[in-house]
This record gives structure tokens, C-alpha cells and sequence, in this order.
């Protein structure tokens, strides 16, 4: 099972696109803070930042709601492709999509 909630701040502003058949897209990263304890004095806060994709109706309540700095928890799946490089490096690219979008469609509605 792939399934991860993330708590986070925006690190931009979301960016809103639209597929060739119309369907919106939204795109922004959020940045989730990782603390690492070296005993129990010494910690230190890192941030792991994750690059995030909505689409359909939720990408368009994040492209009027969401702006840089907003708090956020999201649900989702993890997913990676494989990119090579042009000296042939392979390097792996891991980004979170949301799981399922709650908007009905017309044939649903009463």
C-alpha cells in the first residue's frame, strides 16, 4: 500500500496548468520538517521537501487558496519515474500525487 499524509508549508505559490483535454493541474511543493536527534541534548531540524500534484477540482481550490508559507496537510501516493541525465546518470525523481478526488460528477448529482 502506498499511502502517505504529509504536514508541510508551501514553498511557492501553486502553479495551475491544464491537460489538453482541460482538466486542471496544479503543481507547488511543500517543505516537512525532519528532526534528527542525536541523544537526547542534541537534535537537529532538517527539511525534506516533496514536489506535490492535484488534479481536477481539488487543483483548483489550491490555485485560489494556497499561496507561499500556507500550512498545509495533504494525503496521497508517492510515485517515481526514472530520468537519465545527459551523461547518461540515471537519477530518480519522486513526486506526491494526491489519492482521490471528492468531486462528483453530473451523473452523480440528484
Amino acid at each position: 500500500m502506498n499511502r502517505l499524509i504529509l504536514t508541510g508549508r508551501l514553498n511557492r505559490d501553486p502553479e495551475i496548468r491544464y491537460t489538453k483535454e482541460e482538466i486542471p493541474m496544479a503543481r507547488f511543493a511543500i517543505s516537512v520538517k525532519n528532526v534528527k536527534s542525536f541523544d537526547n541534548r542534541n537534535t537537529e531540524d532538517t527539511f525534506i521537501t516533496f514536489e506535490c500534484v492535484a488534479r481536477r477540482g481539488l487543483a483548483e481550490v489550491c490555485g485560489e487558496y494556497l499561496k507561499k508559507g500556507s500550512l498545509v496537510a495533504i494525503e496521497g501516493k508517492l510515485g517515481e519515474r526514472s530520468v537519465v541525465r545527459v551523461d547518461n546518470m540515471l537519477m530518480l525523481d519522486s513526486k506526491f500525487y494526491q489519492v482521490k478526488d471528492k468531486e462528483k460528477k453530473d451523473s452523480d448529482q440528484d
